[in-house]
């Protein structure tokens, strides 16, 4: 990346099943609530951290749309980018007072779970399965 950080903003098409564009910030807030929900009362004190890594999951997601678009790599070179974000962040999250690898990767499934058809339909593939 030689240095050059680039600021992404998630603009998705609208279509029938996503009838207003999203930005990353909206995208990010619903992986929030639905990791609120799985964690409970353990969110509030891992919140500040689970709000990065969303981002970062959001952010990778929007860059692998772009590089997918382009044919700078492939749809399985593209789950795997992921899937390395993912397990990025499920170490973040594990490693956060109080949790646990289970509940990291259970707030992380409810996080991607509640934005997959936005994402797959705006990518044109099952990037998030």
């Amino acid at each position: 990346m030689n240095g050059d950080f680039r600021q992404y903003k998630l603009t998705l098409v609208v279509t029938t099943e996503n009838p207003r564009p999203t930005d990353i910030q909206s995208i990010v807030a619903q992986m929030l609530a639905a990791a609120a929900n799985v964690l409970q009362s353990k969110f509030p004190a891992i919140k500040s951290f689970a709000t990065t890594e969303f981002q970062k999951i959001a952010q990778t997601i929007v860059s692998i749309g772009e590089q997918v678009a382009s044919g700078e790599i492939t749809q399985d070179q593209a789950a795997l980018l992921l899937d390395m974000q993912e397990n990025a962040s499920r170490a973040v999250l594990a490693a956060s007072e109080g949790m646990t690898l289970i509940l990291a990767e259970q707030a992380i499934n409810a996080a991607l779970g509640v934005i997959k058809g936005i994402v797959n339909t705006t990518v044109g593939f099952t990037l998030i399965a």
